[in-house]
């Protein structure tokens, strides 16, 4: 029986049984369901026409057709799953790659930019500063400290060395600038 037959006698009995519910026509649903591979509904009207009168001898032909009809659905639905199980891992697969390729990629994007950082901190390093240096850092500076500390020194000898006596010389200082001043 092919789809299209499957189909019609399956239309042609569901109407009989809605007209006169009997074990025959759910015996006949049963394989109609079967030849569609709805194996849930044959296993129902199976199970449904067992619980009716049968002969002692369809009884057990329909025994044998359940345990068949749960067979067959049992490696339809393990056959599915490991459909989708190999889905699952082919998609898992690709994941996978993409990820580790993504991964390379940031290793990569990574390393550029540690070297343009590590670039950018020589070249920092290298750069003479825009600021002029202090004036502690002049030659010139350090020339004048020497001339000033030169000329005091030779100043400091000098008159260290004189032997003539001025008005300050009897350590009476408070008088002297009182003279200078005039009379109080």
């Amino acid at each position: 029986m092919d789809r299209e037959e499957a189909s019609n006698a399956l239309s042609h009995f569901q109407r009989a049984h809605a007209l006169n519910p009997s074990t025959m026509t759910l015996i006949a649903l049963s394989r109609a369901h079967e030849a569609l591979n709805q194996y849930e509904d044959a296993i129902r009207h199976v199970e449904d026409a067992l619980e009716g009168r049968l002969s002692s001898t369809t009884m057990l032909e329909q025994r044998g057709r359940l345990t068949a009809l749960r067979q067959q659905l049992s490696e339809r639905r393990v056959s599915a799953l490991e459909e989708e199980r190999n889905a699952l891992s082919a998609q898992l697969d690709d994941t996978r790659r993409a990820a580790e390729a993504r991964q390379e990629q940031i290793v990569t994007a990574l390393e550029e930019n540690r070297a343009q950082i590590a670039l950018a901190r020589h070249e920092f390093e290298a750069q003479e500063p825009d600021e002029s240096p202090s004036i502690v850092g002049r030659w010139w500076f350090w020339t004048i400290i020497g001339v000033v500390v030169a000329g005091s020194v030779t100043t400091g000898v000098l008159l260290g060395n004189q032997t003539t006596e001025g008005p300050f010389d009897d350590g009476d200082l408070g008088m002297e600038i009182l003279t200078l001043m005039g009379p109080p």
